[in-house]
């Protein structure tokens, strides 16, 4: 039964979808699970991240909510390599304009969640599948897509940074997830997956404070260790693939493994790391 995990943050900036990116990868690429992402934001970043490009045509996440398109047709497989299973279902701008014409929120987020959850299995022909992990992108803000995707998931996880504004915004998704818990139509088991702290870097103000204060408040969910400030994650965002496949033997890809190992431990999922227990000493340093 495939683990349904919201990744989120009410502030921008703080490296949310790098880290669905990135995480995804290594649990597909460097774990062996089977992982599919939603692309819930409208910017489309998690789209791009994982496809190069945000596709023109063909179905997105909303043809599957608002026209009832079969999830399965909606899901593109990443192509990164043959043996890794990371497919997304593309965003679109449309969830945007969309959400001022949806009046009662909760009714939609849990028919959203009816669709989604009961379409994820599909039988290409020769075999059914199913997924391991589904992660969903939310957008940087409260509002429709971040309810109904705390209102899907099992659980969530939190992306922040080492400064104040961040501290704010993890405030706020954290009542955001109460107030959902507390509506027992929405999502009563709602759970905290995941804490990951992005971006770290030394120069700024105070930052070992802002991680022991985060390793305080959370100290079962804290996902070890920190992402560090690399500027080959960014490098790789901007080319639209993720770590684990553009550089896999680097100390970024390596990082987003350890990431993934915690929460594969965490959770239970049954991944198997096998890539760190090669020599990273690879020769040419090719993949």
């Amino acid at each position: 039964m495939a683990r349904w995990i919201a990744i989120g943050m009410q502030k921008g900036g703080v490296g949310k979808t790098t880290l669905a990116t990135n995480l995804a990868a290594a649990l597909a690429g460097g774990l062996g699970l089977r992982v599919l992402v939603l692309d819930f934001d409208g910017q489309r970043n998690a789209t791009v991240g994982l496809l190069g490009i945000a596709p023109e045509q063909g179905p997105t996440i909303e043809s599957v909510l608002r026209e009832a398109v079969p999830l399965s047709d909606a899901m593109i497989h990443t192509g990164f390599a043959p043996r890794a299973e990371l497919y997304v279902v593309p965003g679109t701008r449309g969830l945007t304009s969309w959400e001022p014409e949806i009046r009662d929120w909760n009714s939609a987020a849990l028919r959203f969640r009816e669709v989604l959850r009961s379409g994820l299995r599909w039988d290409d022909g020769a075999n059914e599948h199913a997924f391991d992990v589904v992660l969903i992108d939310t957008p940087p803000a409260g509002g429709l897509w971040l309810q109904t995707a705390l209102t899907i998931a099992d659980g969530y996880i939190v992306v922040a940074q080492c400064e104040r504004y961040s501290a704010e915004g993890v405030q706020m998704i954290q009542e955001t997830a109460r107030r959902t818990r507390e509506d027992a139509r929405l999502n009563p088991d709602l759970v905290l997956d995941g804490f990951v702290v992005n971006a770290m870097k030394a120069r700024r103000a105070n930052p070992h404070a802002f991680l022991e204060a985060y390793r305080a408040a959370f100290p079962d969910a804290f996902l070890e260790p920190p992402i560090p400030d690399f500027s080959g994650i960014s490098d790789a965002a901007t080319n639209g693939v993720p770590v684990e496949f553009a550089a896999r033997w680097s100390k970024e890809a390596r990082i987003f493994r350890q990431l993934a190992d915690a929460l594969n431990d965490r959770l239970a999922l049954g991944g198997v790391n096998t890539t760190d227990h090669v020599p990273a000493a690879v020769p040419g340093g090719k993949l």
